[in-house]
């Protein structure tokens, strides 16, 4: 005969936003009515967006402000204790869509790049790669130089050179700052 572990869902206030829950399970709720808010029976579920790296937020708005939680961070700040004070949020498994509060612990920055290591989720090695080399690089230094040359002799606006180039403007701008691709 099998046994099904069944996990209750423990719902708690999210500090700094008295309107919103966040479970156990890493689920997040509101209770909204009429554009009031007041607890009824039915809340209504707050969609969660995965971003590029693989982890999921929420994006809470107030005074038409719009502040970014992830949903991780969230689960430990309801229902892990941080007597240690430690800064960072690992996921035993490895998996960083799980955020369920048995998979979260509390680490600081070096635990959790060792926890890294050990789980193959980092390569200190590709870590160190610069300009095209990096496997996260959207651009090749032929486009960065053809960027700076747009850039110097004023032919397009930032904005249309990130057009063009399929990036931000904000990417531009840090190219002509010599913030990013210094190394040209």
């Amino acid at each position: 005969m099998f046994f099904r572990k069944i996990i209750m869902e423990i719902w708690k206030e999210i500090i700094d936003f008295e309107n919103y829950e966040i479970s156990n399970l890493g689920n997040v709720r509101s209770w909204k009515s009429n554009n009031i808010f007041k607890k009824r029976k039915s809340p209504i579920s707050k969609s969660q967006i995965l971003n590029n790296s693989g982890y999921f937020y929420v994006i809470f708005y107030k005074k038409n402000s719009g502040t970014h939680k992830y949903i991780h961070r969230l689960v430990s700040e309801a229902f892990i204790p941080n007597l240690k004070n430690k800064k960072e949020v690992n996921h035993i498994n490895g998996i960083k869509t799980d955020n369920k509060v048995e998979n979260l612990e509390w680490v600081t920055s070096s635990e959790n790049k060792q926890h890294a290591l050990k789980m193959g989720l980092f390569n200190p090695a590709l870590q160190d790669r610069k300009g095209d080399k990096n496997g996260n690089a959207k651009l090749t230094e032929a486009k960065v130089l053809h960027i700076r040359y747009f850039l110097y002799e004023n032919i397009l606006t930032q904005k249309q050179i990130g057009s063009l180039f399929s990036i931000s403007k904000q990417t531009i701008s840090f190219i002509k700052n010599n913030r990013i691709w210094n190394n040209l």
